[in-house]
C-alpha cells in the first residue's frame, strides 16, 4: 500500500541522541519516540528503505533497524569489504586514529543503503550499499550462512544511485548508465544495461561545474525510471550555511529509444529524495503531497564531514520543496519544527512506515508518542 513518508529528524533536546521526531505531511505536526536509539547512541543512519533505517556506528558495525517496532537484523561490519580489510592492515592505522576521525569516515565509508524488500515479510532479502569517494557498489544477502558484503559491478564505474524495483536492483552511473540486475541467484547477475547518453552542453551552460556540486538520482514513477539531477551552489555569500540546492532537472528513461528525454512536468507525482531509498507518490492518492514537486534532505554527507571536521560548520540544512513548474525551492511544509536548526548529526531521513505508526501500541513501557499541533 502506498504512503506517504515521514521526516525523521532530531529531538527538540539537541543533546538527547536517543529520540527522534517525525514530521507528518497530513496533519502538519511531529510525533515522538522517546529513547528509540537508546541502543544506537553514536550510530550514523545511512540509509532508509522499506520502513527500515540502515544504521552504523563508529566502528563500521551496521544493523537494519525499524524505529517503530525497534525490531534490530544485525549485518555484516563494512571490514569484511576487501578495500576497508586493507585499511586496517595500513601501518598508520590504529584504533584510535579511527575514532578520531569518525565523522570524515563516516562520509567517506557509506554512500547509500537500500533493501530488496520489507525485511518485515521476508527474511531471505540482500541489502546493497555504495561506498567509499569512487561510488563502489557491494551486496550481502541475509539468510546465507555466510552472511558478508561482497564487491559487485565494475571499479571503473561511479554509482550514484541504487533502488530496487519489481524485484530487481536498478544502479545508476554518474554518467547516466543503468544497470538491471537479478538477485535471485547466488551472486548478482546483470539481466540489462543501457547507456543512454543526457545532452550535458545546456545543463553546463546553465549550472558551471565550478559553481555548483551535481547529485544524481534513480527513481521509479508510475512506471518509468526516473534519472534526477540535483545542482547545489557551493557557496552563497552572506549567509551561514555552507551550500544550498537550487535546481533540479529530470530526465526519463524512453521505452522506445532507449534515450534520456527531458522531462518538464512531473504530472500528479511526489518525488521524494535524499539518503533514503528513492521514491514518488500520487497526490492525487495524497492531496497533503504538492504535484509535480519533489521534496529533497540534505544527504551531502562527505561534504559535511570536512566542512564539519575543518571548522566547525554544520550541515542538514538543505530541506525544502522544489516546484518544477515553477522552478523554485519552496520552504519544508512544517519548516518551524526545524528551520533554525543547524542539523548535522543526525541528519533528517524519509522513511517510509511499516506498520504505519497509528498500527503500533504505545503504553508506559514503549517509546511515547507526542505532538501537539502547531
Amino acid at each position: 500500500m502506498e504512503q506517504t513518508p515521514l521526516l525523521m529528524i532530531p529531538s527538540q533536546e539537541k543533546k538527547d541522541l536517543h529520540t527522534r521526531r517525525f514530521f507528518r505531511l497530513a496533519e502538519n505536526n511531529t510525533f515522538t519516540l522517546k529513547n528509540v536509539f537508546r541502543d544506537f547512541p553514536e550510530a550514523w543512519c545511512v540509509g532508509s528503505s522499506h520502513g527500515w533505517l540502515v544504521l552504523m556506528d563508529g566502528t563500521g558495525k551496521l544493523d537494519l533497524f525499524n524505529p517503530f517496532t525497534e525490531d534490530r537484523i544485525k549485518l555484516p561490519s563494512l571490514w569484511t569489504l576487501p578495500h576497508f580489510a586493507k585499511i586496517k592492515t595500513h601501518p598508520n592505522f590504529s584504533d584510535e586514529s579511527f575514532a578520531r576521525n569518525t565523522n570524515l569516515l563516516k562520509g567517506y565509508m557509506m554512500g547509500k543503503a537500500v533493501t530488496s524488500c520489507n525485511p518485515s515479510c521476508n527474511k531471505d532479502f540482500a541489502v546493497v550499499i555504495t561506498h567509499n569517494l569512487r561510488g563502489r557498489l557491494a551486496f550481502c544477502k541475509h539468510g546465507n550462512n555466510r552472511c558478508t558484503w561482497t564487491d559487485l559491478g565494475d571499479e571503473s564505474d561511479h554509482y550514484s544511485d541504487i533502488i530496487f524495483h519489481n524485484g530487481h536492483l536498478y544502479t545508476l552511473t554518474s554518467g547516466g548508465s543503468v544497470g538491471v540486475w537479478d538477485m535471485t541467484k547466488s551472486f548478482p547477475t546483470k539481466i540489462f544495461d543501457l547507456h543512454p547518453f543526457a545532452d550535458q552542453s545546456e545543463i553546463n551552460k546553465d549550472f558551471p561545474f565550478a559553481k555548483f556540486d551535481v547529485q544524481h538520482y534513480l527513481v521509479e514513477s508510475s512506471g518509468d525510471l526516473l534519472f534526477v539531477w540535483r545542482f547545489i551552489v557551493n557557496t552563497i555569500e552572506g549567509e551561514t550555511f555552507p551550500y544550498r540546492t537550487l535546481h533540479f532537472h529530470i530526465f526519463r528513461l524512453s521505452s522506445t529509444s532507449k534515450e534520456w528525454e527531458k522531462v518538464e512536468y512531473l504530472h500528479d507525482r511526489a518525488l521524494f529524495l535524499g539518503g533514503n531509498h528513492s521514491m514518488s507518490v500520487s497526490s492525487r492518492v495524497f492531496p497533503e503531497c504538492q504535484e509535480n514537486s519533489i521534496y529533497f534532505t540534505d544527504d551531502n554527507s562527505y561534504e559535511m564531514s570536512l566542512k564539519y571536521i575543518a571548522n566547525g560548520q554544520e550541515g542538514g540544512h538543505d530541506i525544502g520543496v522544489y516546484n518544477l513548474k515553477d522552478k523554485v525551492v519552496e520552504p519544508l511544509p512544517g519548516h518551524q519544527y526545524f528551520d533554525k536548526w543547524t542539523i548535522y548529526d543526525p541528519l533528517p531521513f524519509w522513511i517510509f512506515p511499516n506498520p504505519w505508526p497509528s498500527t503500533v501500541s504505545y503504553n508506559a513501557a514503549s517509546p511515547s508518542l507526542s505532538g501537539p499541533r502547531p
